[in-house]
C-alpha cells in the first residue's frame, strides 16, 4: 500500500501524465503519447507494463503493477526518460 501511494503522488506530479487513484496492486496511467510508443520504450529498457489502451475509453492508458521499491523506482526513472525521448 505504501508503494502504491508513493508511485500514485510521484506519477501525479509528472507534466501529461493522469494518474487513476487505485485500491488495487496496479495503477492506471494516461500518457500524452501513444500507449503503444511508451510500452515499446519501456519494454526495451527492460520495463514491462501492460497497453491497456484497445479497451473502450482507456485511449493512451498502461496499467503499471506495483513492485519493489527498487524497481518502482527504476520503472520511474525509465518512463521519465521515455517520455523526454519521444517528446
Amino acid at each position: 500500500i505504501e508503494e502504491r501511494e508513493r508511485i500514485f503522488g510521484e506519477l501525479n506530479g509528472r507534466p501529461g501524465i493522469q494518474v487513476f487513484p487505485s485500491r488495487a496492486n496496479f495503477i492506471l496511467i494516461k500518457t500524452p503519447h501513444p500507449a503503444g510508443s511508451v510500452f515499446d520504450a519501456l519494454y526495451a529498457e527492460g520495463v514491462l507494463v501492460r497497453d491497456v489502451s484497445r479497451y473502450p475509453l482507456l485511449n493512451r492508458a498502461l496499467r503499471v503493477s506495483i513492485g519493489k521499491p527498487d524497481e518502482n523506482t527504476r520503472f520511474l526513472s525509465t518512463l521519465d526518460r521515455v517520455l523526454e525521448t519521444l517528446a
